[in-house]
C-alpha cells in the first residue's frame, strides 16, 4: 500500500466541439481510488468520495472551446467505504490500489432528458405478469410544449410490448414518472442455461420530436431460497460457484472491458460456474453485464 497511498495530480487537456454546444455537458468519470477532487478551467466542481462507484458532474456554463481538467486523487487509507478502520490497510482483506481505475467521458445530452431507468418485472410466473418503469426526468431548463414519455420492450428488432404516457415539466430538477408494460404473456424466461434478456427502450417526446432514448437490459425470472435449496423460476436450482475479487496482478483495478467480460467466460465456461460472489464491492458493469 505505501506504493500508492499519496495524493496524485491529473491534467487533461480538451476540445469543445461547436456543434455540441447547446447541450447540457457532464464529466462522467466510472472509477477513481479513493477521492477525487475536480477543477475545470479554475472552477472547483464538487468532490467525490469511493472507489467503486461512477459519478458525474456537470459542466454546462463554464467549458469553452478550449479547457483545462485537473483531477487530485487522493489514494490514501481514508474514512471512506470500504476503508477507514484506524488500523490502516492490513484491516482489509484486500488491496485498495489507488488511481483512475475507469474511463473518462465527456457526456453532451438535450437540455431535458432521461437520467435514469428502473425497471422491475412483477408476478412473473403468473398470469399478471408487467413490468414496472420508473424514469427519472432531469430538466436544465423549463421547456414549454408537450412531452410524453414511451416505453418499448425489445426481443432483437421485434416488438413485444409498449406504452407511453403524456407529461408536463413545469420545473427545473429530476421529476420521476412512472410507466406498466402488461399483457406479457409470450414472455421468455431468464435462466443460467438460456439468459434470455430483452431491450428496454425509454423515448422523451418535446412537442412529438424524439429529443433522447434511454436504452438498458432487462430479464424474467423469479428467484427465492427455501429451506431446500435455491429455486429459479420454480425449479431447484443446485448452485456452483467461486468468489471473486476485482483485483490483477499488475494494473489491480485499472483492467479493460474486454478483459472483465471475459473472466465471466472462463468462470462459466472454464470452471462451470453458474454463480459468482462478488466479494466485496460493487463490480465493474462489464462483467456484470457478462455474467
Amino acid at each position: 500500500p505505501a506504493a500508492w497511498q499519496e495524493i496524485w495530480l491529473y491534467r487533461r487537456r480538451f476540445k469543445m466541439p461547436d456543434e455540441l454546444a447547446a447541450g447540457r455537458v457532464f464529466l462522467h468519470f466510472d472509477r477513481v481510488m479513493a477521492a477525487a477532487t475536480l477543477a475545470l478551467n479554475g472552477h472547483a466542481l464538487e468532490q467525490h468520495q469511493g472507489g467503486y462507484l461512477p459519478f458525474q458532474r456537470e459542466i454546462t456554463g463554464i467549458v469553452k472551446e478550449n479547457n483545462t481538467l485537473a483531477v487530485q486523487v487522493d489514494s490514501r487509507f481514508l474514512s471512506i467505504p470500504p476503508a477507514g478502520n484506524p488500523k490502516g490497510p492490513s484491516s482489509v482483506d484486500y488491496l485498495l490500489p489507488g488511481g483512475i481505475t475507469g474511463s473518462v467521458h465527456l457526456r453532451v445530452l438535450p437540455q431535458v432528458f432521461v437520467s435514469d431507468v428502473f425497471a422491475k418485472p412483477l408476478d412473473v410466473l403468473g398470469p399478471s405478469r408487467r413490468l414496472e418503469i420508473t424514469c427519472t426526468i432531469d430538466a436544465g431548463i423549463h421547456l414549454p410544449g408537450q412531452f410524453r414519455l414511451s416505453a418499448t420492450l425489445l426481443s432483437a428488432a421485434t416488438k413485444i410490448a409498449a406504452t407511453s404516457r403524456n407529461l408536463t415539466i413545469e420545473q427545473r430538477g429530476e421529476t420521476e414518472v412512472t410507466l406498466t408494460l402488461d399483457q406479457l404473456h409470450k414472455i421468455e424466461l431468464w435462466d443460467v442455461v438460456a439468459p434470455h434478456l430483452y431491450d428496454l427502450v425509454v423515448t422523451l417526446y418535446h412537442n412529438d420530436q424524439p429529443i433522447h432514448d434511454y436504452r438498458t437490459r432487462v430479464g424474467f425470472r423469479e428467484a427465492h431460497f427455501n429451506v431446500d435449496g435455491f429455486f429459479l423460476n420454480g425449479r431447484r436450482l443446485q448452485l456452483f460457484g467461486l468468489n471473486r475479487h476485482e483485483l490483477f496482478p499488475y494494473v489491480g483495478y485499472a483492467m479493460p472491458d474486454r478483459v472483465q467480460r471475459r473472466d465471466a467466460e472462463i468462470l462459466r465456461h472454464d470452471f462451470n460456474c453458474n454463480i459468482v460472489r462478488c466479494s466485496h464491492y460493487p463490480q465493474s458493469p462489464a462483467f456484470l453485464d457478462a455474467c
